[in-house]
């Protein structure tokens, strides 16, 4: 362990490790060893730092004492009571490898002798050893300045360190000595100033270092490293400062609100005066709290210096009605006193504002440092009109919770400046007595016998009234915080006064009910002496509830209705569940029995009710509420919530007869695999019956046997997507072909009836390709492969190059580049239902019919500029471009005049779109539309491009020359070049599916270089 140094400056002191090996604490000379426990013991560290942490959080340290193997920490609780908690070494470890004899381990307590000024070690209780050492160190650096005003309470000097100007104290200056952990032989030993101790130190150790306020707990780890630490806090003497605590703010400017309930905003006539909740934190953490205590409010018109020494006058206006105090934070209620107007606070339509601050006063401090306020804050009133509060039934998850309003409340019943009726469905009180009455459901229910005026003694589970002030609460409105409606209890406004009353005293109501105006007691009355009251069932009475701001308060903030009514029957509904396995078959419809949950026949409804079978379908009448599909099979499959009842009929439900067995008749054509939850009720024939609703829930779960998918035919598919190639139409070319050319269906499925479809899912790709000799979304519901005539719409249709994502070219795969796929959707039915039970997307590409146009002869030529004395040269281009398409059949290719090798295929690039050759099979030709020079240069700076200002008297062309484009290099002048140029040209083969555009030019231009050299 590690324990405090008794220095009076801020010095690191260490004890040894709590971890324990065999036979004694030690590095052993074999790493091996420490590893072995270091998983455990990093998780036991771990542990003690959160222990300390959460002590730390709310606790003081009042002292820390040596004790043999560790130290003992002596805390203080704001309360005053002390409580210890003590570090010591662990258990023995599990034995390892022998390694050498280790010296016992120690837990030494460090510190500095006062007459020598040498550090001294004690280990295990015994005498202080001087090690010899020097404590003293060099000077510490300048504490930083603390800012100007009231100066804190002294801390801890740095040794030596400068001191701060006025003000807080600076940083202390650094620690005159330092302790570190350094290795000597393979072990690890505490040194101070660089000096071994010889003492070891350990995995796992703990230093305590002092520092102002407290002791920061470092913990080590296997290599002597520090880890973060723990600041744990010593009880200080007085309040420096404190900073407020906002919860609500305007502007990112913390505010104050004091509500304040009026009768309007005009006239503000004060019906309840709230107090504001205000919490403070305290610096430093841990003053006692009998140290301090609030002495009042400060007022102030404009922003003042927040720190005050002799203290101010507290503003009269204010009254403390609550106080409570910790080490860390002081919280205290205010409330404005007789603000009966605008007294307290500035008109609202001036420019003033008020600002408030804290007060404390230190009662052990001096008399002229006494007193230290917090940063003044905007105070403001928050104005509730009467209309916007409400009562409301409210719940508290917890005694120390705030109140919330019960689930299903309707919040818009808060307009933002008052509130109005809600729905008859819903939980809100209601604003008149006709609209309680209108309520759907009763917001309270009587039991005639458990909630009866008194116990008749009749077996029942007696529970007597209700008490309808510790249910129902007062809440408000705040539209400037985004219409929130929160509780008047627990926002300054606690301790009205609810009273409450029959709304209709002089009807028959008043034979049923009996309520208590103070309590709001409610309960079902004994009109008849000694009798339960039946006559109460089937009808309901209405309570009127009124708020006052405190019991004699003459004038109500707000009313509110509440309905109430009675039942003799279970007030929880029976519950009767069943289920049903069933396999689709082929059928248009299947009926299967309900299998109940124990008991197996509708027995659970005879028995909760108490009636024979007979008795029990003469008073019930069955309803089929809803159905809702709760899980797709598969998942995703389908949306999941209400499907249509008549996907399901009912048989027999109403049957008298005891063992007849109840039964589900499941449309096939309309539902598809899931689970399905079916909702219904037995309702009680007469309208005032004493008899509970009994609900039943059904679970339906549809399978199928077996399955069906696709599986890709790999010959027609290429980087994981189908490839669609096309095919000949005619003179033209179809880009497109079935679905059978791509996949198989795997259909293992036994029942019902199977069919499939085929859609493009996509708006975007619907654009590029389509189904069927149009631009159908799909082709028919079928149950055979093939006919879906899959196409690409035409690439040159109007979204051309306007809409990348709709743009055709961009899914049309070429030989030297990939693009995207688009998704083509496969439909699976049963039974001829319109919704299918499965999907499953296809991705596919479409692939240029066309190859990668090939250059021939390397591209390259060479010619001599007024070669035998002519001023033309000429290359001709087709020598230098070959075209095939996917079935490796030559579209183009020039061998020669009356080659027998040349080839023309006039059809082939007709149907694919090639316009730029011509002539026969004998003499192909190509256009000189499809050739463009790009650049020329000078061979010795091919960088720059020559082509627009090339030597006097040359240029060059392109020309028709024997019907075929011909590069042509012209020189008039009476001299040839001094140096060789390069002549760049490119040649275009553009087809139906790619036009160049979107990156695609790679496959449908080549390169030719011409070498121009000047005569030797």
């Amino acid at each position: 362990m590690k324990i405090k140094q008794l220095s009076k400056v801020a010095l690191a002191v260490a004890l040894s490790s709590a971890i324990m090996f065999e036979g004694c604490k030690k590095y052993d000379d074999d790493i091996t060893r420490l590893e072995q426990g270091i998983e455990q013991n990093s998780s036991d560290i771990a542990s003690l730092k959160t222990q300390l942490a959460t002590l730390a959080a709310n606790n003081v340290v009042e002292s820390v004492t040596s004790i043999t193997g560790g130290f003992k920490i002596t805390f203080k609780r704001p309360d005053g009571t002390t409580f210890s908690y003590d570090i010591v070494n662990g258990d023995k470890g599990d034995k390892g490898d022998k390694g050498d004899t280790g010296n016992n381990g120690t837990s030494p307590l460090i510190r500095i002798n006062a007459t020598s000024g040498n550090w001294e070690i004690a280990q295990n209780g015994t005498d202080y050893v001087d090690t010899g050492i020097k404590a003293k160190g060099d000077k510490g650096d300048q504490g930083t300045p603390g800012a100007p005003g009231q100066p804190g309470q002294p801390g801890v000097p740095g040794q030596d360190g400068q001191d701060g100007q006025d003000g807080e104290d600076g940083a202390p200056g650094q620690d005159g000595s330092v302790v570190t952990i350094e290795t000597i032989g393979g072990k690890q030993y505490w040194h101070i100033d660089g000096q071994n101790t010889g003492v070891q130190a350990y995995f796992g150790d703990i230093a305590m270092i002092a520092t102002d306020g407290g002791y920061n707990v470092v913990f080590t780890d296997a290599e002597g490293n520090s880890s973060s630490s723990v600041f744990l806090a010593t009880e200080a003497v007085a309040v420096s400062s404190l900073t407020l605590v906002p919860s609500l703010h305007s502007s990112n400017t913390p505010v104050v609100l004091f509500p304040r309930i009026v009768n309007n905003a005009t006239s503000r006539t004060t019906y309840m005066q709230g107090y504001a909740t205000i919490t403070y934190n305290l610096n430093p953490f841990g003053v006692a709290t009998a140290n301090y205590e609030s002495s009042g409010l400060l007022t102030e018109k404009t922003e003042e210096v927040s720190f005050r020494s002799s203290g101010a006058t507290p503003s009269a206006s204010f009254t403390k009605v609550g106080e409570a105090k910790t080490f860390g934070d002081i919280t205290v209620k205010y409330k404005p006193v007789n603000n009966t107007g605008n007294s307290v606070f500035p008109n609202p339509s001036g420019n003033e504002h008020l600002h408030i601050a804290l007060q404390v006063k230190n009662n052990k401090a001096a008399s002229n440092q006494q007193y230290v306020a917090s940063p003044f804050n905007l105070a403001k009133e928050e104005i509730i009109e009467t209309d916007e509060v409400t009562i409301e039934k409210a719940i508290k998850a917890s005694e120390t919770a705030p109140y919330t309003l019960v689930n299903g409340y309707s919040s818009g019943a808060f307009t933002g400046s008052a509130f109005v009726e809600a729905g008859t469905g819903t939980p809100n009180l209601s604003l008149s007595n006709t609209a309680a009455a209108a309520k759907t459901n009763a917001h309270f229910t009587l039991h005639i016998r458990n909630n009866a005026e008194n116990d008749l003694g009749s077996g029942n589970s007696y529970e007597g009234a209700i008490e309808l002030e510790k249910e129902l609460r007062g809440f408000f409105g705040r539209a400037q915080v985004g219409n929130q409606i929160v509780s008047m209890d627990d926002n300054g406004l606690d301790g009205y006064d609810l009273r409450f009353a029959l709304a209709n005293p002089n009807s028959t109501e008043a034979n049923w009910l009996k309520v208590d105006a103070a309590t709001g007691a409610i309960s079902v009355k004994e009109s008849t002496p000694g009798q339960y009251n039946t006559a109460a069932l089937g009808n309901h009475a209405i309570v009127k509830a009124d708020l006052y701001a405190t019991a004699t308060s003459t004038t109500s903030i707000a009313t509110r209705y509440v309905k109430v009514g009675f039942t003799q029957g279970v007030i929880q509904p029976v519950d009767v569940k069943g289920n049903i396995n069933h396999a689709l078959t082929s059928t248009a419809s299947a009926t299967k029995d309900v299998q109940w949950i124990v008991p197996t026949t509708l027995d659970a409804a005879y028995n909760t009710t108490g009636k024979s079978a007979n008795d029990f379908h003469n008073s019930y009448n069955w309803v089929f509420d809803a159905a809702v599909r709760t899980i797709a099979d598969p998942s995703g499959s389908a949306q999941l919530g209400t499907v249509p009842t008549t996907w399901f009929t009912f048989h027999d439900m109403d049957n008298t007869t005891q063992a007849v067995t109840r039964k589900v008749e499941i449309n096939q054509t309309l539902v598809n695999p899931g689970t399905y939850k079916l909702t219904g009720r037995y309702v009680p024939t007469a309208s005032n019956s004493s008899d509970p609703v009994v609900n039943v829930e059904i679970l339906v779960k549809v399978s199928i046997n077996g399955n069906i998918s696709y599986a890709p035919i790999p010959a027609y598919w290429e980087n994981n997507a189908a490839r669609v190639y096309g095919t000949p139409n005619g003179s033209s070319w179809y880009m497109g072909g079935d679905m059978n050319e791509y996949i198989t269906l795997n259909n293992t499925i036994s029942g019902p009836g199977v069919t499939y479809n085929f859609s493009i899912p996509s708006a975007d790709h619907q654009a590029i390709a389509a189904f069927g000799t149009g631009n159908l979304s799909s082709s028919a519901i079928v149950n055979a492969l093939g006919g879906e005539q899959l196409h690409v719409v035409n690439p040159a249709a109007p979204q051309h190059h306007s809409n990348a994502a709709r743009d055709a070219f961009n899914y049309i795969t070429g030989w030297t580049f990939t693009k995207n796929t688009f998704t083509v959707r496969v439909n699976y039915y049963l039974n001829g239902n319109p919704v299918p039970f499965k999907t499953e997307s296809i991705p596919v590409r479409f692939k240029n019919p066309v190859k990668t146009v090939v250059l021939k002869n390397n591209g390259a030529a060479t010619v001599t500029d007024k070669q035998g004395g002519n001023n033309n040269q000429d290359v001709a281009l087709r020598n230098f471009v070959r075209v095939e398409d996917y079935q490796g059949v030559t579209l183009f290719n020039y061998q020669g005049v009356l080659n027998s090798n040349n080839a023309y295929d006039n059809t082939r690039l007709q149907r694919y779109g090639i316009t730029v050759f011509g002539g026969s099979a004998l003499n192909p030709t190509l256009s000189t539309s499809a050739v463009t020079l790009d650049r020329a240069y000078y061979n010795s700076n091919p960088s720059v491009d020559i082509s627009g200002s090339l030597p006097a008297t040359t240029s060059v062309s392109i020309v028709n020359v024997g019907g075929s484009a011909t590069a042509r290099w012209t020189n008039n002048g009476a001299n040839t070049i001094t140096q060789p140029i390069t002549l760049v040209f490119k040649i275009k083969v553009a087809n139906r599916y790619n036009d160049g555009a979107n990156n695609n030019l790679s496959d449908i231009e080549q390169e030719v270089k011409v070498v121009v050299n000047p005569q030797n």
